[in-house]
């Protein structure tokens, strides 16, 4: 994932107040076996979805899939709600303002990570969450998570902010 820091133009994931998938896309499920990479400087928008590393059924295995956000103390990785104007530009329109609960979190399951548990590479550094913490349909489940949701696996977290989150900033499992 490429940084938005030039362009200040964000990714917009999740669904729209009418349902609709945003131009980036409904979810953001890492794929098996694959490590996403996000650069210093990336905007986030996010409405009613996760960033969702690893399996989170039985039936699909996206096990070994692994995240790394890496922002920097002077270029850092904004994870925010479809709904905030402040960054990024107006991207909802004229919707709501933005409030905590507005997307779910990044969800780092238990078979996320290198599939051996021999090497860890999920990253979460140098980030800014706002207004996450809500709840998300995953596989036709509505459930509850944290900006940071981390389930039996072992990420590097550090420098960190999350503010106007609904409920736990971090929750581990």
């Amino acid at each position: 994932v490429c940084s938005s820091d030039l362009s200040n133009t964000p990714y917009l994931i999740g669904t729209d107040l009418a349902g609709r998938p945003l131009s980036d896309g409904g979810s953001f499920n890492v794929p098996a076996g694959v490590t996403v990479m996000i650069d210093a400087g990336a905007i986030f928008k996010l409405r009613a979805a996760n960033i969702d590393v690893g399996s989170s059924s039985q039936l699909v295995s996206r096990s070994g899939a692994a995240l790394q956000v890496l922002g920097t103390p002077i270029s850092r990785v904004t994870f925010t709600s479809f709904h905030d104007d402040s960054i990024g530009g107006n991207s909802d329109g004229v919707g709501p303002v933005p409030s905590g609960g507005n997307w779910g979190g990044i969800v780092l399951r238990q078979d996320s990570d290198a599939a051996s548990k021999k090497s860890f590479v999920n990253v979460i550094g140098q980030a800014d969450f706002r207004y996450g913490g809500g709840q998300v349909l995953v596989d036709s489940q509505l459930d509850s998570f944290a900006p940071v949701q981390i389930e039996s696996t072992r990420p590097t977290v550090l420098f960190n902010t999350v503010t106007a989150s609904a409920g736990a900033a971090i929750a581990r499992s």
